[in-house]
């Protein structure tokens, strides 16, 4: 399934990802996992989809 954002939606979840994600406090392994979990995530953002906006959701 594919879903295309719009620039908004981007920016949008880029903000919400670097937020949520510099309010970690690395206390225990859930916490740690969370956190690689959101970096991936912008990794995945300014990198593959920077141009097409174009996500490939797998279940």
């Amino acid at each position: 399934m594919c879903v295309k954002f719009t620039d908004a939606e981007i920016a949008y979840i880029k903000e919400s990802v670097e937020n949520y994600s510099s309010e970690f406090d690395i206390y225990d392994d859930e916490q740690e996992l969370k956190l690689k979990i959101y970096e991936q995530i912008m990794l995945k953002i300014k990198s593959e989809y920077k141009d097409t906006y174009l996500f490939r959701l797998i279940n």
